[in-house]
């Protein structure tokens, strides 16, 4: 490895067409597992789809039994329709059909989580100009339970 010679990380990154992080992971692998841990490695999540939550399931039934379109169920289970159409389905299933990474879905449910007069702001544009919708989604896994700590982490205040 041309880091172990003596070439810095970012060196041996700009000549492998990588960032010089990725260099310092690989290098890291091989001081502890040798030339096995530069191996390809399987991308697939350690830990695997996790199923809609049983009392969900069971409040779509509940609200199937009523008639209630798919659309409105989704709605008040707080679910996309989707979901409401095979209960069973996973985020990575529901990521693949809508062709969006698994990550970003889960960044996207932590939104009924936001505090209403920060989702009314923002649909109204009532935004602090450094909250943009990527800015949003960069946040949102850190994203606090507490309405006065979202306030304060998004710019509200």
């Amino acid at each position: 490895m041309q880091v172990t010679s003596g070439q810095t990380p970012r060196a041996a990154a700009r000549a492998s067409g990588v960032c010089p992080r990725t260099v310092r992971k690989w290098v890291a692998r091989y001081a502890a597992l040798g030339i096995t841990g530069l191996q390809d490695r399987s991308s697939r999540p350690r830990r695997l789809n996790r199923p809609t939550p049983q009392h969900i399931v069971a409040r779509i039934g509940e609200l199937r039994r009523q008639r209630l379109s798919g659309k409105h169920i989704a709605a008040s289970v707080g679910v996309s329709t989707a979901t409401v159409r095979n209960p069973k389905l996973t985020v990575h299933d529901i990521a693949r059909e809508e062709h969006v990474s698994a990550a970003y879905l889960y960044s996207l449910l932590r939104f009924p989580w936001l505090a209403p007069d920060i989702t009314t702001a923002i649909i109204n544009g009532r935004k602090p100009p450094q909250l943009t919708a990527q800015t949003l989604m960069r946040l949102t896994p850190r994203l606090p339970p507490d309405w006065a700590e979202q306030r304060k982490l998004l710019g509200f205040r």
